[in-house]
């Protein structure tokens, strides 16, 4: 999906409340309150700004623009749940404007709603080219070719080719003729090329291909890197938690730290738990989990499995540099100031 350019929609809201009569006490006070919340939410008072938006809906219950910007509020704090329900509010007050179906498309996106984010994805799109390609690879990435196929139609009918389009035309191709079987090459290049649009659909239909055998597929999975996960969490999340070999050690490798990467450290926790019960020699499960509980402050029970963990870390390799940047960092916030020397020589013999 592409990163949107973010459109200053205070704009529209500035113009809309300075329209207001100069003799009307009410929206006068709306248009200050307003302009303290965009001033403290700018110096990252978010709690601040949030109340001064909500001071102003009462006043002016009817206005958008004050939903949008109380919307953003809320998903800068993350709090997606609060986010959604101001951009709908927004939404219900001005229907289908396109900055805010926008926001809803990053709260969506953010969260990993798939069903909520094709829905907007579906109005977004015949307003702009970009968001239509956008539908193409979401249907792409979801495995759903004929209806990637219909949207790629209705791009190329109304609009020039581009590069990116063309490989998207090239790419349906291959996967709707079963005939054109994709393999490890032809996943590896596309890994190698940063092209993560292909590497998943490659992915994906190795993994729902019953002519694959379970070696064939967990090979391609080991090809999956950090860059991969970096680009694509939630697609590649779903795909691995819909596999046949989900509780496979690379593909629960894999999830670890996708949540990771997505910042859901609770559930990163979880699944390397799960993992150590099963594989309680690999030494990347403890590195998951030690990483999980310094990201949650329990920093004494991250350095007890990180110390247990480097018992099966195989020497030489660079995993032993994490495992101690980790032990450094639990250390430190235990003030364990002897632990954290000891770890820190270590880690320059290591150099």
């Amino acid at each position: 999906m592409k990163i949107f350019v973010v459109i200053f929609f205070v704009v529209i809201a500035l113009v809309r409340l300075n329209a207001q009569p100069l003799d009307s006490k009410p929206e006068a006070t709306v248009e200050a309150i307003f302009f303290d919340a965009i001033k403290e939410r700018a110096l990252g008072n978010f709690d601040r700004a949030e109340v001064l938006l909500k001071t102003a809906i009462r006043q002016e219950p009817d206005e958008p623009a004050l939903y949008f910007e109380l919307g953003k509020n809320f998903r800068a704090l993350k709090q997606y749940d609060l986010a959604e329900d101001a951009f709908l509010n927004a939404n219900s007050r001005q229907p289908d404007d396109e900055w805010i179906l926008n926001e809803l498309y990053s709260v969506y996106l953010d969260i990993g709603a798939l069903d909520k984010l094709l829905a907007i994805l579906q109005k977004l799109a015949p307003k702009h080219p970009d968001y239509q390609e956008d539908l193409v690879s979401f249907y792409i990435e979801q495995g759903r070719y004929q209806d990637a196929n219909t949207a790629l139609s209705l791009l190329e009918s109304k609009y020039t080719k581009t590069p990116s389009r063309e490989e998207k035309r090239r790419l349906l191709e291959q996967l709707m003729n079963p005939k054109q079987s994709l393999n490890n090459d032809d996943f590896n290049v596309s890994i190698s090329s940063a092209n993560w649009d292909k590497a998943l659909s490659t992915l994906r239909f190795v993994l729902s291909s019953s002519a694959q055998s379970p070696e064939d597929k967990m090979a391609m999975l080991k090809m999956i890197n950090t860059e991969f996960i970096k680009a694509k969490p939630i697609e590649l999340y779903s795909l691995l938690e819909d596999s046949a070999l989900s509780n496979e050690l690379w593909v629960l490798l894999c999830k670890s730290e996708i949540q990771l990467e997505l910042s859901h450290f609770e559930e990163c926790l979880r699944l390397s738990e799960e993992g150590l019960v099963y594989y309680p020699a690999q030494a990347k499960l403890y590195l998951l989990n030690g990483v999980a509980l310094n990201k949650l402050d329990r920093c004494g029970e991250a350095s007890a499995i990180l110390e247990m963990g480097l018992e099966f870390v195989i020497p030489g390799t660079s995993q032993i540099m994490q495992f101690y940047d980790e032990l450094i960092f639990a250390y430190s916030k235990l003030n364990r100031e002897e632990m954290v020397d000891l770890y820190r020589l270590k880690k320059a013999e290591l150099k």
